[in-house]
């Protein structure tokens, strides 16, 4: 059993890949496939033994090394996209049974390069196990595998020309290089062992080995593919050669007689060889027993090191710090074969990889200059030189019509029968079948166009019946509260895409209107020429010939593209002389006009003039002039009917999109008006109530008010959980608290599988398990079970056996997006923070920290930086595999709704669902723990004041105070993105009015600095604190504090937690209830837990507050407890509160 971790095979399916090539030959070359049956054949036979090599064995590298050669010399002579769809199948990653498909031969190079590179690795691994003679051979067999790598990731992907698969990303090739140069230099390790090589030798290669495999680590984190069990054994490999190689300076220490620095090294060799072993649950039994071995003799000679220098020695122990880095040695590069960096040398007549294939096909990049020629060359004439030239044909056939011609000519050169353009004319249109073509091809275009309009009115209804539900809704709140925009200035885009397209619709009946006129008026000439030519000859009436003098006939002369068909072949360069000739028949054209003109004038004066000139020479003109005009209008009417049609087929995309922009806006309106009337129904009876600025005992003739509600409420409450604990089984009870996370797993699923507004669909009558279970796509047994889970936690209800209803808890989530997103935060990355706290607080470093660092969704994150790291976006496939994520991943209908935004298009990059699920969550949560903050403190008297909202988002508790004291004014800090989205997004809609008067600002602010606005009235900072520990929470306050007057106000909007024996700071409960109101302030607590896990944050008592500003200069004046979990905490400077 080897210790070693080794590039696992790439897998593909079988493919011909000479189909492809045969078929882009003859496509593209003018040479014929059959030339080249033979290479065709080969390189089918390469490939197959290339793709077969699934097993260690040299006679691999060779098949593998011919076909990556033959590869990059056809790269010379086909495109990357030449027609062959590769599939391999990833190596690493959580996706290896899914095939990565490409168009691409550097793809296919690409991964015949890592399949040698993983070849060699499990070569390498073979040698090392065979025997130790060839440890050496081992150690340049993982140099060429990271020889390879690099190749790869240097020279072959950046000309991929399309995104790698994630096991071919540069952190993943980075992490395996490393790796393999780690194992490299492992071997030269043990072969050092092996040979007993000088102690201090030893611990040279071994402390490289650590950092080999530290730099692998690194880079294995930042992969999206290199499993959680390769980091872990890597950092347990990093940590274990860390520990030999102090081991190994300690034994030459004791050699050299310095005894102290022995029992130094020895020690950081045991605390490097403990953090190996905290991985030993991902690691391998071998590597386990190696760490313990290593630990016991570690450990026994830490105890005989300190007990001969404690006796005998008495030398002092130097701290880490003064201990000498040692020093590293390093005997591994990467090393990529000759075969392989310069394969086209390696090709050739008796060359080591064999004869180059397709040797006589000319190279692609003269097949791609010539191509790209002929291109340029097509379009220069097309549209400069045939373009201008149908214009000026066109042009004189208007003129020739306008003149009566050809037919008053064709009258009098033949009197007698038909012209022979009038028959060939006749003869089209028949064989056309031409007016029924024409009368078909209108109904073609009616129906297109009926279908366009019916898309276009479903959208335009949407739009409208939005319209009169927002103008009903104005109506019965009042402007004051219904304070969003209109729907016409909210969807302005829309409502103009509406106007345009009806303007395109009626522009485009005008068009339809007047083709259908002129196929009318032709309709009887065209049915003539589509008749027989007895039909048309008893039209035309004979004639004599007129006589001409042949000075008065028209010297013709035709004008045609294929007069310029010889100027096609020359160079670019030359048509500069073309234009210039074009501009010369543009002249000669108009001086031919002129003549036509004057030769029009003698002849039909020599015709009136004549004995032609007779009522039946002039009705066979007209006669033959009409046909001929049928004619032309006829290719007219088809040219119209063609345009008609790809213009209903352009505006059916147009009208689709108007079609599903309405449907989204009105989705959205709808939910925001929804929001909104549950904000001002919330408003209208909180502020109904009877509230004193601070909390005071009611007397008899108040009666029973709200506040006495409240109190009862949440003393019954925690009676009730007193009773439970009074009458609960001890054991019992403890198996409910320990299994509780179950409830909150079960409510998690249903809140992001929406079962509370899919159950809602039948009211109180229930819906059926089999119905949730279609729509959700969860199991019918399986999701039963977990909502009855949730029924006997008192959220939905079971109406009988199998059917399932809402009852008042589950009730409200139905279409409550930010409650619903709260449950999906907690249920997610929190849960997720919680699943490490007890390796947080049990770890000697981490446990005493209260650094965010050190915080345990750090741990389960891999980066710091939470906020920066919701704010990357990432790609629709990274999200589908749940990769780049601590926990398994974000699911439900915000997932569904990014994966369906991009259209099939993997690697769109979309914002992170937790994102949204955050802000959301953020509005969700403070309506239920802050519903009563805009009431319980004394806003109104501070009248026209200006409000410092701190860190306080796109401003969403401002908002609501605005609508309910007008007279006060506003300042929004926070991220500069964030208040971005309130200033451009949130506010506009919901307040205009507030942004044209000046009376609400938006700052980009960071609140650990000094705050930029002096002296304001009130700065009011809500659940800013409790994300951060003492020392950042006391930086906050300070920044706060710098700026204020002796007349401003902080008010912190913060949970301040009681205790179960209670405080003088805070109400207690009545005994025996416990005096935090325990049951009902259970949630605060679980909250609590949750900061610590998050961000290391705290939730705070009184006296954590009174610490915490007095630290940071400041005084709390009082602490206003709410009808609500959260209270506000008032501070002053020492000052004012002195005065």
């Amino acid at each position: 059993m080897t210790t070693f971790l080794l590039i696992p095979f790439r897998r593909s399916y079988k493919l011909s890949l000479s189909d492809a090539l045969k078929n882009y030959i003859s496509a593209k070359y003018d040479q014929h496939p059959d030339m080249f049956t033979e290479d065709l054949l080969i390189i089918d036979r390469l490939r197959h033994e290339a793709v077969t090599v699934q097993e260690p064995h040299e006679s691999g590298i060779i098949k593998l090394l011919t076909y990556a050669a033959q590869l990059k010399w056809i790269g010379a002579k086909f495109p990357v996209d030449v027609g062959a769809d590769f599939s391999w199948f990833p190596a690493l990653g959580f996706n290896s049974d899914r095939p990565v498909t490409q168009n691409n031969l550097r793809f296919e190079l690409a991964n015949v390069l890592f399949n040698l590179a993983a070849l060699y690795s499990q070569l390498a691994s073979s040698l090392v196990a065979s025997s130790t003679d060839n440890i050496k051979a081992a150690c340049k067999s993982f140099c060429k595998a990271a020889g390879v790598i690099a190749h790869l990731r240097d020279d072959i992907l950046p000309d991929m020309r399309a995104v790698p698969p994630d096991d071919m990303d540069e952190m993943t090739l980075r992490s395996l290089e490393h790796l393999m140069l780690a194992q490299a230099q492992e071997c030269i390790w043990r072969r050092a062992v092996i040979d007993e090589m000088r102690d201090a030798s030893i611990a040279r290669l071994a402390i490289m080995v650590s950092d080999y495999y530290a730099q692998a680590g690194e880079c294995a984190v930042k992969s999206n593919a290199i499993s959680p069990t390769w980091i872990h054994q890597m950092n347990a490999k990093k940590w274990h050669f860390e520990s030999a190689a102090q081991f190994r300076q300690s034994l030459d220490c004791l050699e050299k007689k310095k005894y102290g620095e022995e029992i130094a090294r020895l020690r950081e060799s045991l605390t490097c060889v403990n953090e190996a072993l905290k991985e030993t649950r991902w690691v391998s039994k071998l590597i386990a027993s190696d760490l313990n071995g290593l630990k016991a003799r570690v450990t026994d000679d830490i105890k005989r090191a300190e007990k001969d220098n404690d006796i005998i020695y008495l030398n002092s122990v130097p701290p880490k710090s003064a201990l000498q880095a040692i020093q590293r040695v390093n005997m591994v590069v990467s090393k990529a074969p000759t075969e392989v960096t310069d394969a086209m040398s390696m090709i050739g007549e008796d060359a080591p990889l064999g004869t180059p294939l397709f040797s006589k096909l000319v190279p692609y990049a003269v097949h791609i200059a010539a191509s790209i020629y002929t291109d340029r060359r097509d379009r220069l004439v097309n549209q400069t030189l045939v373009g201008e030239i149908e214009s000026m044909t066109s042009k004189l056939r208007e003129i020739l019509t306008s003149l009566n011609l050809p037919g008053s000519l064709q009258a009098l050169e033949r009197p007698l029968g038909l012209p022979p353009s009038l028959v060939a004319h006749a003869e089209e249109i028949r064989q056309q079948d031409g007016l029924n073509r024409l009368y078909e091809s209108m109904q073609d275009t009616s129906r297109l166009k009926a279908s366009d309009k019916a898309t276009y009115n479903e959208g335009a209804a949407l739009l409208l019946a939005e319209k009169e539900e927002d103008d009903r809704l104005r109506l019965k709140y009042g402007t004051e509260r219904w304070t969003r925009e209109p729907s016409e200035i909210a969807g302005k885009k829309n409502h103009k895409s509406m106007k345009d397209i009806q303007g395109y619709l009626d522009s485009a009946q005008k068009s339809d209107d007047l083709v259908a006129t002129k196929l009318r008026e032709v309709d009887p000439i065209l049915r003539i020429m589509q008749g027989s030519n007895r039909e048309l000859e008893a039209y035309v009436p004979s004639s004599q010939k007129a006589s001409m003098t042949p000075a008065r006939e028209f010297p013709m002369q035709d004008i045609s593209p294929s007069q310029f068909e010889d100027l096609f072949e020359e160079r670019l360069h030359r048509y500069d002389s073309d234009r210039d000739l074009l501009e010369e028949e543009a002249i000669a054209q108009t001086k031919i006009i002129e003549e036509l003109h004057d030769a029009n004038r003698a002849f039909n004066n020599a015709r009136n003039n004549g004995p032609a000139g007779t009522a039946v020479t002039s009705e066979r003109e007209r006669a033959l002039q009409e046909l001929e005009n049928g004619y032309l209008r006829y290719k007219e009417i088809i040219s119209n009917i063609e345009t008609g049609r790809k213009f209903y087929n352009d505006l059916a995309r147009l009208v689709g999109k108007f079609k599903e922009e309405c449907k989204k806006f009105v989705q959205m309106r709808r939910m925001e008006a929804e929001h909104l009337q549950s904000d001002i129904n919330n408003a209208s009876s909180m502020a109904s109530l009877s509230i004193s600025p601070e909390p005071s005992a009611p007397t008899p003739a108040q009666g029973f008010n709200h506040r006495e509600l409240y109190e009862a409420k949440r003393q019954l409450i925690a009676a009730t959980g007193k009773f439970v604990e009074i009458v609960s089984d001890p054991g019992d009870r403890l198996m409910e608290v320990t299994s509780s996370y179950h409830e909150a797993r079960c409510l998690h699923i249903a809140a992001a599988m929406k079962v509370p507004e899919i159950v809602a669909q039948n009211g109180d009558e229930g819906t059926r398990i089999e119905d949730i279970s279609t729509e959700t796509g969860i199991e019918k047994r399986k999701l039963a079970r977990v909502l009855r889970c949730l029924c006997s936690a008192g959220v939905f209800k079971e109406v009988s056996n199998g059917v399932f209803a809402n009852n008042r808890i589950s009730a409200a989530l139905v279409n409550n997006e930010p409650l619903r997103a709260y449950i999906m935060l907690f249920g997610g990355l929190f849960f997720t923070a919680s699943d490490q706290l007890p390796r947080i607080l049990l770890d000697e470093k981490t446990g005493p920290s209260y650094s965010v660092s050190d915080a345990a969704y750090t741990r389960a994150l891999g980066n710091d930086d939470h906020w920066a790291w919701l704010e990357e976006k990432q790609t629709v496939e990274s999200l589908i595999k749940g990769e780049d994520c601590p926990y398994p991943g974000p699911y439900g209908t915000e997932v569904n709704e990014l994966i369906k935004s991009a259209n099939g298009d993997l690697k769109k990059e979309v914002p992170r669902p937790e994102l949204e699920i955050m802000n959301l969550a953020m509005i969700g949560g403070g309506r239920v723990t802050c519903r009563a903050q805009p009431f319980d403190y004394p806003w109104k008297d501070l009248g026209k004041a200006t409000i410092v909202d701190v860190g306080g988002g796109v401003g969403g508790f401002c908002l609501q105070l605005s609508k309910l004291y007008p007279d006060l004014s506003f300042v929004i800090q926070d991220r500069e993105k964030v208040v971005n989205t309130g200033k451009e997004e949130v506010w506009p809609k919901a307040q205009p009015s507030r942004i044209e008067e000046g009376r609400v600002e938006f700052q980009a602010h960071d609140f650990f600095t000094e705050n930029p606005v002096k002296g304001a009235d009130l700065y009011w900072i809500r659940h800013i604190l409790h994300d951060w520990p003492d020392d950042e929470a006391v930086q906050i306050l300070s920044g706060v504090r710098q700026s204020m007057s002796p007349k401003s106000k902080l008010v912190l909007c913060e949970q301040v937690m009681n205790t179960t024996v209670g405080c003088e700071e805070l109400p207690n409960a009545p005994s025996p209830l416990p005096a935090n109101y325990g049951q009902f302030i259970r949630y605060s607590h679980c909250r609590d837990i949750g900061m610590m896990c998050m961000y290391n944050g705290i939730e705070r008592t009184p006296a954590e507050f009174v610490e915490l500003a007095k630290k940071a200069g400041l005084v709390i004046k009082r602490i206003l407890p709410c009808r609500s979990q959260v209270s506000l905490v008032e501070c002053v400077l020492p000052e004012a509160m002195e005065a």
